[in-house]
Parts: C-alpha cells; sequence; structure tokens
C-alpha cells in the first residue's frame, strides 16, 4: 500500500496562535490520515531545537497535540454560533452539518456517525453546549490517530545514533 508522508519540521509550539510558520503548517497537517510525531528521547534537544540536557521528550509529544487540538478547536469555535443557526436554517441533520465542518480535515459522513452513535449524543445539534467538546474530543482520536516514535537522537554533525535506544 503506497504511503505518503510529509515531514513538518519547524513547528513551533504557539504555532496555533500564528508564532512561527504556524497556521501554515497546521494546515498542512489537515491533509494527513495519521500523524507520526518522530521524537527525539535522547533529551538534548528542546521543543523549539535548542541544545539542552535533561528534556523530558513527552513535553513535545504532549505540545504537538495541544497545537493540533488547539487550531482545530478554534477554526470551528469561532464560528460554532454561524453553524448552529445555519444548521437550523437550512433544516439538515447533525451528521451532515458536522460533515459540513469537518471535511476540510478529511473527514467522512461515516466518521462523524460513528463518533455520534460511540456517544450517543440525542439532543439536537443547535441545543449542544458542552455537547460540542464531547464531540470534537471523541472525532479527533478517531480520525487523527497519533503514533508517537521514540528513538535514538542523532549527531547533528555525522547523522551518527546517540544516546540509548528505548524499547
Amino acid at each position: 500500500m503506497p504511503i505518503e508522508l510529509l515531514d513538518v519540521a519547524g513547528l513551533v509550539p504557539g504555532a496555533h496562535q500564528g508564532k512561527g510558520l504556524g497556521n501554515k503548517f497546521l494546515d498542512d497537517l489537515r491533509h494527513a490520515d495519521a500523524l507520526i510525531h518522530v521524537v527525539d528521547a535522547s533529551g538534548t534537544t528542546d521543543a523549539e531545537g535548542k541544545v539542552t540536557r535533561g528534556y523530558d521528550p513527552s513535553a513535545d509529544i504532549a505540545w504537538l497535540r495541544g497545537e493540533v487540538v488547539a487550531w482545530i478547536r478554534g477554526n470551528l469555535m469561532d464560528k460554532w454560533g454561524s453553524i448552529k443557526r445555519r444548521h437550523v436554517a437550512v433544516k439538515a441533520t447533525a451528521v451532515e452539518t458536522l460533515q459540513n465542518q469537518f471535511s476540510g480535515y478529511g473527514s467522512t459522513a461515516s466518521v462523524v456517525a460513528r463518533t455520534l452513535d460511540k456517544l450517543g449524543l440525542k439532543e439536537p445539534l443547535e441545543e449542544w453546549s458542552g455537547a460540542f467538546s464531547f464531540f470534537f474530543f471523541s472525532f479527533l482520536r478517531m480520525k487523527r490517530p497519533f503514533a508517537d516514535f521514540r528513538g535514538v537522537g542523532l549527531s547533528r554533525r555525522n547523522n551518527r545514533p546517540r544516546g540509548q535506544r528505548l524499547h
């Protein structure tokens, strides 16, 4: 099965707020079916690529997930009021409305429907308050699985492995 890998090196904490090339990198990610985050587990490089000692690589995993979630959620929450108004005006189903909003993130109607079924959300979409957050996070877990590879760091000088492999 052919796959395409997209390197989004240069993503920095705060990208969802426009830091670095933020929104451009995050927009590239929305076309992915899965995100594979390769982490330098040696602890010698921090989240901004600066040489350090004793850095906890799990912090990289947390901030990347946080950036993706904050970016997508921000995009949707900014227009949630108008989404609900349009939903009522056109008498759409919850699946149709949500699919329309999540289609730019590679969603399908079946993923939206499965997410709704899994959560058992029965109240009309226009009455959702906290239900949107439950749907949103469940949708991300279904649509955007994260795979973390924690491996050996590479020496910047000669690309030879440094540190010990984590199993």
